[in-house]
């Protein structure tokens, strides 16, 4: 499998999906900066940073996340099957190693396009202007105790946090390509696995466990750290299992 799973990663970094995912993600901050460039020397390098992140009424980062998790790799299986790649595959690996070496190749793809931006922007912010305490008010939710100690450990902890999330909702596409042919079905469902439970939780007053505050803690004041890991922890058993079934037991 270690062979298999080396072509499958060098299938995938060397994609055109991959960096068009990778630049919509810069793109996307960017688009979070720039409307508040003019105040940088002023707000300081960290106070940029969360513009693309999640702060302000320009930043759409955290809005289309999960579809950009999504499009380097998740679709990949919809491909193998229509292309008859999948039984070229098939002669030479098992089911069992062609669906665990996708799984995780398309999982580092998804959290890679979402963190590794993430983490240019940081650097490049941080040179360019001056490193000082981002003032956001009064900051809420899980983590917020690590925000007031250290506003650059937060930031990380926001990075690793897009990492796993991207992670998750880029397996979560892959687990529907296994049901479906239909490659940006594959795209799009994380997406709708991401909005749907933001409009519907908080009707029924679970807004303190929808899904953007596993990507922004500070989205809710009553987001503990365990609701956070339990979600993503729950998403990604069920949608491992699901692509794994799909292809090895069902055999599509």
């Amino acid at each position: 499998m270690n062979n298999f799973l080396k072509q499958d990663l060098n299938r995938v970094f060397r994609s055109y999906s991959f960096w068009l995912g990778f630049f919509l993600t810069i793109g996307s901050c960017i688009f979070g900066i720039y409307p508040n460039i003019k105040y940088a020397n002023d707000s300081g390098a960290l106070r940029l940073f969360f513009y693309a992140h999640s702060v302000g009424s320009t930043s759409i980062y955290s809005l289309i996340a999960p579809l950009i998790a999504a499009i380097p790799y998740s679709y990949s299986y919809c491909i193998d099957k229509q292309s008859g790649f999948l039984n070229y595959i098939y002669i030479r690996e098992t089911k069992h190693k062609y669906a665990i070496s996708r799984i995780i190749s398309n999982a580092l793809a998804g959290g890679i396009v979402l963190a590794l931006p993430l983490l240019i922007i940081l650097i490049s912010v941080c040179i360019f202007f001056p490193i000082k305490s981002a003032y956001l008010g009064s900051v809420v939710g899980a983590f917020a105790n690590i925000f007031f100690k250290s506003q650059i450990m937060y930031i990380f902890i926001l990075i690793v946090l897009s990492f796993i999330f991207g992670m998750i909702y880029a397996t979560i596409g892959l687990a529907i390509s296994a049901f479906t042919n239909n490659k940006y079905l594959a795209i799009v469902f994380p997406f709708f696995v991401y909005l749907i439970p933001a409009i519907i939780f908080p009707i029924f007053g679970l807004d303190a466990i929808e899904p953007s505050t596993t990507l922004i803690p500070h989205a809710n004041v009553n987001t503990t750290e365990s609701m956070i890991f339990i979600q993503l922890g729950l998403l990604l058993i069920i949608s491992t299992v699901s692509f794994y079934k799909g292809v090895v037991r069902k055999g599509y």
